[in-house]
């Protein structure tokens, strides 16, 4: 008999067992048909806790690779290598799925051929989570705008497993914004997208998320980032070179901000000399770019910045 076609691969990276991933992973359907679950622990070989993971709460459709110890990104690309499936989607290791959407979401991919990126909704929560928050007026479909400014939340999105055969896994140099560079790479070469209004995924806000928790100087290391990554973009098209000129400009000022505080004004003084050598008139660039920040704010409240 033949082995039951995998249509979607699930892949999660996490380092150590939390309570986070205890309670998704009890939260996961006992029985996902279609799907395979790839967990990469990712840890750096100082303590042994992968026998924490032999738990009953994992369902026999999880498949648990050993990590490199070589951080997130890393750790999704290996799971990306492993995964079987003709989808894709990425799971954080403290956040949830939302099982009735992704069950809803498959019948549409079993029949659709042409779609490089399936984009539903997603919600925050902190703490316990309550009930899904709705689903916005407008299309969770990717702009520019949204890619820049706002959340990629990529667990929200479904991806073609052959875009990473086309166009290659995530950039392990940005550490931070893998996300949303790989967006942004994606969406430079043309693709098919099709929104969604399914409910995929639930984030959850917490003080030690690396991009949404309080830290001042964790905050800094993943926008200084950004403003690296909208250095390259400047020079990948040059229908695109003033959009982000402005978008790098908006990331100085943030990154400015955040450095100053952490206690770093020297490199908040760099940051903003390094700024104004490249671009001299960054200021009047910050103004547009701050207008369409608070216009992605106001018209998604979910994935507005």
């Amino acid at each position: 008999m033949a082995a039951p076609q995998i249509l979607l691969s699930i892949v999660s990276p996490i380092y150590g067992v939390s309570t986070e991933f205890v309670e998704l992973a009890d939260a996961m359907p006992v029985n996902f048909p279609g799907v395979e679950w790839i967990v990469v622990h990712d840890d750096d070989g100082t303590e042994n806790r992968n026998g924490d993971l032999a738990e009953p709460s994992l369902p026999a459709y999880a498949n648990l690779l050993a990590g490199d110890g070589e951080g997130a990104t890393a750790a999704v690309n290996k799971g990306i290598a492993a995964a079987q499936g003709r989808f894709l989607l990425f799971l954080m290791g403290d956040d949830f799925l939302v099982p009735d959407g992704i069950t809803e979401l498959l019948a549409v991919l079993d029949t659709d051929d042409d779609t490089d990126v399936f984009s539903g909704y997603v919600d925050f929560f902190a703490g316990a989570p309550g009930k899904f928050r709705g689903l916005e007026a407008s299309l969770p479909t990717l702009s520019w705008s949204r890619i820049l400014y706002g959340r990629p939340c990529l667990g929200s999105r479904v991806f073609r497993a052959d875009l990473f055969k086309k166009h290659g896994p995530f950039d392990t140099d940005y550490l931070y914004c893998s996300d949303r560079e790989f967006l942004a790479r994606i969406f430079m070469s043309g693709i098919v997208e099709r929104g969604v209004r399914i409910p995929l995924y639930r984030y959850r806000v917490h003080g030690g998320s690396q991009t949404m928790g309080g830290d001042p100087g964790r905050i800094a290391r993943y926008i200084s980032q950004h403003v690296r990554l909208a250095e390259w973009l400047q020079d990948q098209s040059d229908t695109e070179r003033d959009r982000m000129r402005e978008w790098q400009a908006y990331e100085t000022a943030r990154l400015i901000y955040f450095l100053m505080a952490s206690g770093q004004p020297i490199r908040a003084i760099c940051a903003a000399l390094h700024q104004s050598v490249r671009q001299p008139r960054w200021l009047f660039k910050l103004k547009r770019a701050r207008t369409i920040a608070r216009n992605i704010a106001a018209q998604d409240s979910v994935l507005g910045p």
